[in-house]
C-alpha cells in the first residue's frame, strides 16, 4: 500500500496500512519510508533524515512504531536487511529508477533476524500514562481517524519502539 511521503504519522493512509494488519494480512514496511540502495541504514540519502536528527530521535519513520503501539493484534515483526538489490533495479543518484523491470543475473544477500518484541516498551507506557487506543481490522469506524491522531507523549513511544528495530 502506497503512504504519502511527507503525510505525516497520522494520514489516513497509514490507518489504512494498519487497518490491514488488524485484519491478520501480513506486511512489508520499510520504516526508512523508502528503499535506500547504500546498504546503510538510516543513511543521508534523498530525504531522510539528518545525522543530528537521526541520534535525537531515531533512523526509522515513526508510523512503523505507531503501527505496532496501537495495533489490537500482536504484531510479529521480523527484520530482513537486503544486500545488493541495487544491482536487481539501479537507481539514479536522484532516486529515479533506471529501468522498469528487474535486471536479473545479481547476487543478493538477505539475512533474516529473530522476531524483535515491544510488549515492555507498551506495558511500560500504559503503566504511566493509561491504555493505548487501538485501531480496528474495520474500516469507516466512526471516530476512528480522530483517535488516530497521536499526543506528543504517543510519539515518544514510537520513537523507543522504532529504535529498538535499529
Amino acid at each position: 500500500m502506497p503512504i504519502r511521503r511527507g503525510g505525516g504519522i497520522d494520514q489516513p493512509l497509514l490507518l489504512r496500512f494498519a487497518q490491514k494488519i488488524a485484519s491478520g494480512d501480513w506486511v512489508h514496511v520499510f520504516p526508512e519510508g523508502k528503499v535506500v540502495q547504500s546498504g546503510q541504514l538510516g543513511e543521508n540519502y534523498l530525504g531522510t533524515r539528518s545525522v543530528e536528527d537521526a541520534n535525537e530521535i531515531g533512523r526509522l519513520k515513526w508510523g512503523v512504531g505507531k503501527i505496532i503501539a496501537h495495533s489490537p493484534v500482536d504484531v510479529h515483526v521480523i527484520p530482513i536487511h537486503h544486500k545488493g538489490m541495487e544491482g536487481v533495479v539501479p537507481q539514479a543518484s536522484t532516486g529515479e529508477i533506471r529501468q522498469l523491470h528487474p535486471e536479473g543475473g545479481n547476487y543478493v544477500k538477505l539475512r533474516v533476524g529473530g522476531r524483535i518484541q515491544f510488549d515492555d516498551l507498551i506495558d511500560e507506557h500504559e503503566k504511566k500514562y493509561g491504555a493505548l487506543s487501538k485501531y480496528s481490522a474495520e474500516v469507516n469506524v466512526p471516530d476512528e481517524q480522530q483517535r488516530w491522531q497521536s499526543t506528543n507523549v504517543e510519539r515518544k513511544l514510537y520513537s523507543r519502539i522504532t529504535h529498538r528495530i535499529e
